[in-house]
């Protein structure tokens, strides 16, 4: 491609510089070279930006918007560039460095309107890392190097996604748009797969004692403002002020429900989560955030008899919802039955055989890597028949009354 070898302005332009190209690439390259990417689009990219501030010194906004626009595109096409395990050949996280510092400019100042973009190619390139296989030690080395700043992104990332409801902090610049918010958290996901498990655990619950502190200041300010005589032009900047708290609140518990997704959780853990959940359940503002973190516990909670699984879920689906909230006792009735090893059938050699697998996964030699397959229980006949018999009437006909 030719990007810079003639004018923007030819009516011929796409077909003389070949940028035409770069949809060509986005749509029908797939899984190529990472070093390919950095070693040959960086140089045009930073070409790119250069003609783009000499025009922006002429004032030619036309041409501006164009390089903007050229500078998008070729963002765009990263993710077709993750891939290729075979051809990576950094010895060192040097280029990396110089990728995730564009990208992190991007990111932070949201420029030429591309921190959508940008999102998408963290998400990628952490996707990448993970599907790498663990013998390949120069990519091991790319995703050592990535762990070690993954809690730094994630409380980077946090604080981009809670600037939107901070007047102060916020700009016409910086601050996000609507469309971004689950993309953010999708991001903020991602790198706590990276994360070190201890940091991880740290990172959530400093950030739970925080939102609980603030949660339960804010429901004490309401109740004193319910008891207050204020003139209406008070009472305006009061609600004003009360929006923008419960939208950061609400904001702060996306996160705590995005780090949630991924740590297990101890029986300790749980109980500390639960209070939580029960007290921001009892306010309307929080009640559908309490009911995701409720199912969470359950999907997370490494159980380990039947019994203690009974027990956690028992106390979940009574704990913060009224009686005409089934619909939420519904899905978590799923997610306990999903918990349950199916039982085996003996006239069934590759039904036995496809469970033994599920069961016993083929262990995982990287050790860095911190995901673990979450282990499924055994019932025995008796409790098979108190799920059937008692739990499943109970929700159901709850559901239907």
């Amino acid at each position: 491609m030719k990007l810079l070898d003639y004018d923007l302005n030819s009516e011929s332009y796409s077909l003389d510089s070949r940028s035409y190209l770069i949809g060509v690439i986005k749509r029908f390259v797939k899984n190529e070279s990472i070093d390919f990417y950095v070693q040959n689009f960086f140089p045009l990219i930073d070409l790119l930006m250069k003609s783009r501030k000499e025009a922006l010194k002429e004032k030619q906004q036309i041409k501006v918007k164009k390089y903007e626009t050229l500078i998008c595109q070729i963002w765009e096409i990263m993710p077709n560039y993750l891939g290729n395990y075979r051809d990576y050949g950094f010895e060192d996280a040097t280029y990396l460095q110089v990728l995730l510092k564009n990208m992190d400019k991007i990111v932070e100042k949201n420029l030429f309107s591309a921190r959508i973009i940008t999102l998408k190619n963290y998400c990628a390139l952490i996707d990448f890392l993970k599907g790498a296989p663990k013998t390949d030690l120069k990519i091991k080395k790319a995703r050592i190097f990535m762990m070690k700043k993954a809690v730094t992104y994630i409380n980077s990332l946090s604080e981009l996604y809670l600037q939107a409801v901070d007047t102060q902090k916020a700009s016409a610049v910086s601050s996000i748009r609507e469309n971004e918010h689950t993309l953010l958290l999708k991001t903020i996901s991602k790198f706590g797969w990276l994360a070190k498990r201890a940091k991880l655990y740290d990172l959530f619950f400093n950030e739970l004692t925080n939102i609980v502190g603030e949660f339960t200041n804010f429901e004490t300010e309401l109740q004193e403002d319910e008891s207050m005589e204020l003139d209406e032009q008070a009472k305006t900047l009061r609600n004003i002020e009360n929006e923008a708290t419960k939208k950061k609140i609400l904001r702060k518990i996306d996160i705590i429900i995005c780090l949630m997704e991924r740590i297990k959780l101890s029986k300790r853990h749980c109980e500390l989560i639960i209070k939580f959940a029960d007290s921001i359940a009892k306010s309307k503002i929080t009640q559908k955030k309490a009911f995701k973190i409720l199912s969470i516990i359950l999907e997370s909670y490494e159980v380990t008899s039947y019994e203690e699984l009974s027990e956690i879920f028992s106390q979940l689906t009574g704990y913060a919802f009224s009686a005409t909230q089934q619909k939420q006792k519904l899905y978590m009735l799923k997610i306990f039955l999903s918990k349950i090893k199916k039982p085996k059938k003996e006239d069934d050699k590759m039904e036995n055989d496809y469970d033994d697998l599920a069961n016993n996964p083929v262990e995982d030699s990287d050790e860095d890597d911190p995901e673990e397959e979450m282990k499924k229980i055994e019932v025995n006949d008796e409790q098979r028949q108190e799920i059937i018999n008692t739990i499943l009437p109970e929700i159901i006909t709850g559901f239907y009354s």
